[in-house]
């Protein structure tokens, strides 16, 4: 159960979480359509319950995202460390939007899933960012490029635009973790609107 969390290559790139939820928040706007952000954000919640390990699961429930809901009462019972947890989640989420606003169940998954990142490794970072139903929330959220894994092939041009970008030594070879990790990144980041709330983040460039 979980994604192994050892070994694992060091962090090139600090992964947010909020470009994930730009990506959901874009697919929203372009297409008008709260539902198409909430999909997406369930979908997150899911992935992410996936890769967390009982253990860190249990910290995910006791946080105060995860606590107001079971508080609040809008499902029976609480999430527990089991994979049911995840839809318990989601479940919660839904019925407080619909008992009240929908934008609390956005809000809700939001904080369930920043909660989830919070207690990620980095190989789970990399295991929620390269999966399958991500690709398809970064698609639709506005990602030109695809995202990709370690060892995929990387055009030349692509490669050349991610070194610019974070100002990387041409002359160096870098690993191939390293490169699926900066054309995540880069990716990613160019595909959110420098208008965006997401966006306030020190490696988004200016303008």
């Amino acid at each position: 159960m979980g994604v192994v969390t050892s070994p694992a290559e060091p962090a090139v790139v600090g992964f947010d979480v909020e470009w994930l939820l730009a990506l959901a928040s874009q697919h929203g706007d372009y297409s008008a359509n709260l539902q198409c952000e909430l999909d997406d954000l369930r979908t997150l919640v899911r992935i992410g319950w996936r890769v967390l390990s009982p253990a860190q699961r249990a910290k995910v429930i006791a946080t105060e995202e995860v606590v107001a809901a079971i508080e609040g009462e809008f499902v029976a019972g609480n999430p527990g460390t089991g994979d049911e947890g995840g839809e318990w989640l989601v479940s919660a989420a839904m019925a407080h939007g619909e008992g009240d606003d929908p934008d609390h169940d956005a809000g809700d998954l939001q904080g369930f899933f920043r909660a989830m990142w919070q207690e990620m490794s980095i190989e789970q970072h990399r295991a929620v960012i390269e999966d399958d139903e991500m690709v398809d929330i970064a698609e639709l959220g506005g990602c030109e490029g695809f995202l990709v894994k370690a060892g995929d092939e990387i055009e030349a041009d692509d490669w050349a635009l991610a070194e610019e970008h974070f100002g990387l030594d041409p002359s160096f070879q870098y690993g191939e973790q390293q490169v699926a990790d900066y054309m995540n990144a880069f990716t990613l980041l160019e595909a959110i609107e420098p208008g965006d709330a997401h966006t306030r983040h020190p490696m988004k460039r200016s303008g």
